[in-house]
């Protein structure tokens, strides 16, 4: 038998027929439940093609066969797993705690016998609303309860079963047939479908809403959690109607879930699902329609909840070129929306309802082998990836000057001369995959691979031979981001096949829609990909507009999973981020797809001191990761890049969500993203086996020191290894004792090794420690070793060498403009990697005291936007000029006195030429 996916709905909540073919189940096939959450799971189960003849399991608890399907309540504890088979006996009786019956146009609800509300529905179709936007300021709220008008349904009972009854409803209000089928669980559930069809309604130029009212007994309280955010909802209330300034509130969920308590009555939890938005055509194909998820507000009055959601409506100006605003779909054209509604047994808290929320949206995997249907709820373990793709982000851009090779301004350049001499850059690229390791990252994302297009083949074969070459040996694996044609592909997957993972197409291409004219391109490209690498995935980006999907899979193209791109744009906006995952997992639960995000970060937290970010950096993470939702996840980038202009690229930006400095010294950021791959890798993975410490040392004047590796075995057994060296030729690494080692489980032993500097010159050297163990364990030790001193200057200036020898920081205004922090940024960054010192860089008002009275300060700025640069002291170098660009000048002419003699400068290695070259993608248009 072939079991193949699951949903987290009743079939006939989600609209969901799977492109699998329905096989029927053996009567002792056994079915295991795996419960990966943290929280318990008590809720509906589906078993999807899955028929058994028996009437309940063999714990007694009844099914009900749905089709081809099998359903039924199932409740595990956290953590927890339940095995049992199918049988033909009666089942254990069942406490009915929740019933309906029709009432006007509406349903009434009781919950263990008492009055638990009536729910009655609205469709609201208006001409558009003139967008009034100050900024991401753009707020849709409107008074539905004034003018609430009941749609005129009739409902009835459809099926009764041991499980789940079937109601369904009728009507059609303002131009929409609404179909609206309710599953009422015996045990306490009732999930709502509501299918609506345009049979008449305005397709353009319309704000329309789905309004459903539930009138409630006597409310004693009422909370209500919205993005992940909590607080009392009150008799008289209005959630926010995406008020508030930043552009992430308006291509969120909105709200997740309302608990109320009724006096002397139940508690009833009102549970928004993740539905997909439907798509609409425009110019270039489809894009999706007003918002990338149905945004879900909510309004309260004395007697009544009312919940919206929001289908056509405005959208903010920087999201406008992804969505069809104020759009419904063309007459004949059916969308959902879903509601799931809890009637606990007993009172229940907020977090038992937040868990309510997870368990119905977090993603669920199904799958069968030698007779056993396995669900598993979650993912049991997340694979983890980073961008890294140096034929760009070795590249350096300071304005009017940048390497010869480089090809455009923004975000991303070709670097050419790093591939066109790609020997000299060699050790650097070595090591910085051998710090991939270091971390735990298992896949390397080769972002924009296309770009290296336009080099010759020869090297461009060399090249990706040399870079191959090591992942293999590292064991990592890698994704290609490539926009290529079919017999490029091949080309590229018949040489590396065996180190790829997975394909995506056309970078983020799915967030602004679907380009008709690729689509017969994207259906040969996925051919191609199976045909010559069966085992590698291919895939296409949105940015949880996973309608879109569906319209893909429409017209033809199939994916192997579904993946999305997302940025938390602020500190406020954190706790949403575990929206976009339960939301990307649920849609990936309904196709049967695993879920991957290839790019996460944060925008914004630039100003940050990195001791801030590095504080809020795992929750930037752990909102989505820990919803288990989430298969693969790619932090992106890597490390530090000078690739993008700093006027014209990350000028506008402000992102610098790296883990490593161009020096390749661990920001607080790469510590902390370790900690999160070892806490969600598989537990066989060597990341969470062995813990292995950073060894770092400042070395004598000669260029010698000695560092010492910690390891800890943090398995259950024990582990033998085998250490080997791996530096570059300008660092020596030699062990002063044992090169093996066994380490019991629990057990602490270290690795001694003496660093010779072979030609010493000031900067930062960097080796690894090669572990090796049975069955294929690899795990990587890195050393960094800073030979710290005067920079090279281009010109001789003794006092500014042994000014620029001691910097302690550099300092931008308070509030400066874009423009000086990214000088300010540009300056510390290479600094660093030119003294072999550790220099951060802050906002005035973050600078540490003991940075100004301890060491000498770079100031950036103009008088007017960095007090200090108005002050005269002997340990201040002021960069500034009468302008913001005359201060960006200053500071470009300080990089380049010092960076060409820098011992890891690209410009020092290929020179720099003056010259202006075209602008590519804008920073603002990125997600």
């Amino acid at each position: 038998m072939r079991v193949q996916s699951q949903s987290p709905l009743p079939s006939l909540l989600i609209a969901l027929s799977l492109v699998l073919p329905a096989l029927a189940a053996a009567a002792d096939d056994i079915v295991r439940l795996v419960n990966h959450q943290d929280y318990a799971i008590h809720l509906p189960v589906t078993l999807r093609n899955a028929s058994p003849t028996g009437t309940a399991l063999s714990t007694g608890q009844p099914i009900q066969h749905d089709g081809a399907d099998t359903v039924f309540v199932a409740a595990i504890s956290e953590k927890g797993q339940q095995e049992f088979t199918f049988r033909t006996a009666g089942p254990t009786s069942v406490k009915a705690i929740v019933a309906v019956t029709a009432a006007g146009s509406g349903i009434q609800f009781s919950a263990n016998g008492k009055d638990a509300g009536q729910l009655t529905w609205s469709v609201v179709i208006e001409p558009a609303k003139k967008p009034l936007q100050t900024g991401e300021l753009l707020s849709t709220k409107a008074d539905y309860a004034q003018n609430f008008a009941a749609a005129p349904l009739s409902f009835a009972k459809k099926s009764s079963g041991p499980v789940f009854d079937t109601w369904v409803g009728t009507g059609t209000q303002a131009g929409l047939a609404l179909a609206v089928e309710l599953r009422v669980f015996h045990e306490g559930f009732a999930d709502v479908r509501t299918k609506l069809t345009n049979v008449s309604a305005p397709t353009a130029n319309v704000s329309a809403a789905l309004v459903a009212r539930w009138e409630h007994p006597a409310l004693e309280s009422r909370t209500l959690c919205y993005d992940n955010r909590r607080g009392d909802f009150s008799a008289t209330a209005s959630t926010l109607f995406h008020g508030t300034d930043g552009r992430h509130w308006h291509i969120q969920h909105g709200v997740d879930w309302v608990r109320s308590q009724l006096k002397d009555g139940p508690v009833v939890v009102w549970i928004n699902p993740f539905d997909p938005v439907f798509t609409l055509a425009n110019a270039k194909g489809y894009a999706m329609g007003s918002q990338a998820q149905f945004g879900h507000e909510a309004q309260s009055v004395p007697g009544a909840l009312f919940a919206v959601t929001e289908i056509a409506r405005n959208n903010v100006r920087s999201y406008r070129d992804r969505v069809v605003e104020n759009a419904l779909p063309p007459v004949g054209e059916s969308f959902e929306i879903t509601t799931r509604l809890a009637f606990p047994s007993s009172a229940l808290t907020d977090d038992a309802a937040d868990q309510l929320f997870l368990g119905t949206t977090a993603y669920r995997a199904q799958h069968s082998a030698a007779g056993k249907i396995t669900v598993d709820f979650g993912v049991s373990a997340i694979r983890f990836g980073t961008s890294y793709f140096p034929y760009s982000t070795f590249g350096e851009n300071f304005d009017s000057e940048k390497l010869p090779g480089m090809d455009r301004e923004g975000f991303w350049p070709l670097a050419a001369d790093t591939v066109r001499e790609w020997p000299k850059f060699a050790d650097q690229i070595r090591q910085d995959l051998r710090l991939v390791k270091w971390m735990g990252f298992s896949l390397v994302r080769l972002h924009h691979l296309e770009l290296i297009g336009p080099i010759e083949k020869n090297i461009r074969q060399e090249y990706l031979d040399f870079l191959f070459s090591e992942l293999r040996h590292l064991k990592l694996k890698a994704m290609l981001d490539v926009y290529a044609a079919p017999t490029q592909l091949e080309e590229l997957l018949v040489r590396y096949g065996d180190a790829v993972d997975s394909v995506e197409i056309e970078n983020e291409t799915l967030i602004w829609g679907i380009p008709i004219d690729h689509v017969a391109e994207w259906k040969q490209i996925a051919a191609t990909v199976k045909r010559v690498t069966p085992q590698a995935k291919v895939f296409w980006t949105a940015q949880n507009n996973t309608g879109i999907f569906d319209r893909l899979s429409q017209l033809g193209v199939t994916t192997d999973q579904i993946d999305l791109h997302s940025y938390v744009d602020s500190i406020d906006a954190l706790p949403s981020a575990r929206g976009w995952a339960l939301s990307l997992g649920e849609y990936a639960t309904r196709v049967g797809k695993p879920a991957t995000i290839s790019e996460w970060n944060f925008r914004g937290l630039t100003r940050l001191t990195p001791e801030a970010r590095g504080k809020i950096y795992p929750q930037i993470f752990e909102h989505a990761l820990a919803t288990r939702s989430i298969a693969d996840f790619y932090e992106f980038q890597f490390q530090e890049t000078l690739a993008p202009n700093p006027v014209s690229g990350r000028g506008n930006v402000l992102r610098h969500y790296e883990l490593f400095n161009v020096s390749r010294h661990p920001k607080p950021e790469a510590f902390a993203f370790a900690d999160l791959i070892r806490r969600y890798t598989h537990d066989d993975d060597p990341a969470k086996r062995l813990s292995v410490s950073y060894a770092e040392i400042e070395l004598n004047e000669a260029g010698r020191g000695t560092v010492t590796l910690t390891l800890t075995n943090q398995s259950h057994r024990p582990l033998a290894l085998t250490a080997a060296i791996e530096a570059p030729a300008e660092l020596k690494m030699e062990f002063t004792g044992a090169k093996t080692l066994s380490l019991a489980p629990g057990e602490t032993k270290s690795l001694s090794l003496s660093l010779a500097a072979t030609a010493p010159k000031i900067g930062f050297y960097h080796g690894s420690v090669r572990l090796e163990g049975a069955d294929g364990f690899l795990r990587y030790a890195a050393i960094e070793a800073r030979l710290a001193g005067k920079p090279t200057l281009k010109t001789s200036d003794d006092t500014m060498a042994a000014f620029l020898t001691h910097v302690s920081a550099v300092v931008y205004g308070q509030g400066a403009p874009v423009i000086e922090i990214e000088t300010a940024i540009t300056i510390a960054q290479t600094l660093e990697s030119a003294t072999g010192r550790l220099i951060p860089y802050y906002q005035l008002d973050d600078l540490p005291a003991d940075a100004r009275s301890s060491g000498n300060v770079i100031v950036v700025g103009t008088a007017t936007t960095n007090a200090l640069a108005n002050e005269t002291a002997k340990n201040l170098l002021v960069i500034t000029g009468p302008t913001l660009e005359a201060a960006k000048t200053a500071g470009m002419d300080l990089v380049l006195s010092y960076w060409l003699g820098a011992k890891d400068s690209a410009a020092g290695k290929v020179g720099l030429v003056r010259k202006i070259l075209p602008r590519s993608i804008d920073a603002d248009k990125l997600p």
